[in-house]
């Protein structure tokens, strides 16, 4: 039997942990917009699914519904929210709670290895890392969802019941439409767990038997999915451990030109779990988040069978592909799992002598860290000014190019402002190109003979090859750009006739066609 803290204890702790919890969250409140690539694209795709409804939305014939999608949750929550707040409040809940429920859903795991969930303290700093710059939305919804799942297959194989066979079974599909990376990720962990855990294959099989539920679903979409010219794209394997190429942030280089995939697997470990630039801080960082609990007295639990989890994440960090079904960023985002599975697998708390000290150092870590990240939010949100300026300059229901030249942000690793003019098409009711409907996953499609010529996952990576003939330029009313200098002579240099300039505010820049180039009728 693992050893429980008196109840008035766990309690404390487990109001320690949420307020700690909840104050993390605060780097997604500060700025308007939070500095996360993918999250416009996001929000544009529940806005989407909002306007289909809308009779006056003159785009809907241009897109279907996939509700066959693993992306479906995240979705729903916002837009949930959405008629209640806003779409830009909606998701920023949504954003906290997932980054809230991860220390949380750590906890839940520790509570079923016999670790001090006090730990669980340590894996907040890990909140702002690769994922969550990237903007992966579902992916960090499903997060906490997928230890809460393991922490349900390690009760599950101490103690099976009727409850805990049909949660398994349930929550395995649930995840599925989550994420499907983590539905695979975690059904696979917990399968291999209850195997050796239970050490007896005549019982271990009926125990994993609920997971199977998840099985046929999971290939009814791969099957259907592998149809898509997008999830056709070759597997990237990119086994450079120790490649240092700072692939994310450097100006005015290309994405094949700037490295690509970024740093090496080992190499850039602690700057990917931590969301910052290599060097000397992530470093301590990342040595003191791993090293406190050993220095304080914790060990390594000998039950080895807690320790698959962590196996299982570090395999995944070396040797699963960069790009898999389509989907780029595979195996960095599951970087967010590694300290929260470390943490599971220790015991022991300090001693009595040195507890105070020891928690004050965590929390006071925890805290700075927090706070470094709450500054480069207020950074990133004056790197962001003039773009509602740029917004309201733009008629609602319209169609816009984003031509974006500049994507970096001096505080993130990654380029957050890549998809940034897709906010127009969540705040303003309209469409943006390079949208992500024309991927394979979404919930909002492009219909096969709507998809537009400028497509996501490529020409949003290079505005240099714009050209008004190949790329329809007559379709769009406006052109949004983020660029040190005046891009119109370049948007017009192919087409029959100019764009002017609406509006320029700090490095935002706002094109509109001529009134007298009549569009293409909308439908193709």
């Amino acid at each position: 039997m693992l050893e429980r803290p008196p109840t008035t204890t766990a309690r404390g702790h487990l109001v320690l942990l949420l307020v700690a919890s909840a104050l993390a969250t605060l780097p997604v409140w500060i700025p308007t917009y939070p500095p996360m690539v993918d999250l416009p694209q996001h929000a544009a795709q529940v806005a989407l699914l909002e306007n289909l409804g809308d009779p006056d939305f003159r785009f809907a014939s241009l897109f279907q519904v996939n509700w066959f999608t693993p992306y479906l949750l995240g979705y729903l929550l916002i837009y949930s929210l959405v008629p209640l707040v806003g779409i830009v409040l909606a998701s920023k809940i949504v954003i906290a709670a997932a980054l809230a429920a991860l220390p949380l859903a750590t906890a839940l795991v520790m509570a079923e290895t016999g670790t001090d969930r006090r730990w669980a303290l340590l894996s907040i700093p890990v909140l702002y890392g690769f994922s969550y710059q990237w903007g992966f939305l579902n992916f960090l919804v499903a997060a906490p969802l997928g230890l809460g799942f393991l922490a349900l297959a390690m009760r599950h194989a101490r103690h099976p019941t009727a409850w805990t066979y049909s949660s398994l079974g349930l929550l395995s599909v649930v995840l599925f439409f989550c994420h499907a990376m983590i539905c695979g990720f975690f059904c696979l962990v917990a399968a291999c767990y209850l195997v050796f855990e239970v050490r007896d294959l005549r019982k271990s099989l009926p125990r994993i038997a609920p997971m199977a539920l998840v099985l046929p679903v999971m290939l009814a979409w791969g099957l259907r999915t592998l149809e898509n010219p997008v999830a056709q794209r070759a597997v990237s394997w990119d086994l450079s451990w120790l490649s240092t190429t700072d692939g994310y942030y450097r100006e005015g280089a290309s994405w094949a030109e700037s490295g690509g995939w970024g740093w090496g697997r080992t190499a850039g470990l602690l700057p990917r779990l931590l969301g910052v630039h290599p060097g000397v801080l992530p470093t301590i960082v990342g040595v003191l988040l791993f090293g406190i609990p050993l220095l304080a007295g914790a060990r390594p639990n000998r039950r080895w069978t807690v320790w698959l989890p962590f196996a299982a994440c570090v395999a995944t960090l070396l040797f699963v592909p960069g790009r898999l079904f389509g989907t780029d960023f595979t195996f960095q985002r599951f970087t967010v799992f590694l300290l929260p599975l470390f943490l599971t697998g220790l015991l022991g708390s300090p001693s009595p002598r040195w507890s105070r000290r020891v928690w004050a150092c965590v929390l006071l870590l925890v805290g700075a860290w927090i706070a470094f990240v709450s500054r480069q939010a207020t950074t990133y949100a004056q790197e962001a000014e003039g773009f509602d300026e740029i917004v309201r300059r733009m008629a609602p229901g319209e169609r816009a190019r984003s031509l974006i030249s500049r994507w970096d942000s001096r505080v993130a690793i990654a380029p957050t402002f890549l998809h940034f003019p897709a906010w127009y098409s969540a705040l303003r009711g309209g469409v943006v190109d390079p949208s992500f409907a024309s991927t394979h996953v979404e919930l909002i499609q492009y219909r096969p003979e709507s998809l537009p010529r400028a497509r996501a996952l490529s020409y949003e990576w290079v505005p240099q090859f714009f050209d008004w003939k190949t790329f329809e330029g007559e379709k769009y009313r406006y052109f949004l750009s983020r660029a040190p200098e005046d891009i119109g002579p370049f948007i017009s240099r192919s087409a029959p006739c100019p764009v002017r300039l609406v509006h320029h505010v700090n490095q935002w820049w706002l094109y509109e066609r001529d009134s007298t180039c009549v569009p293409t009728p909308v439908s193709r």
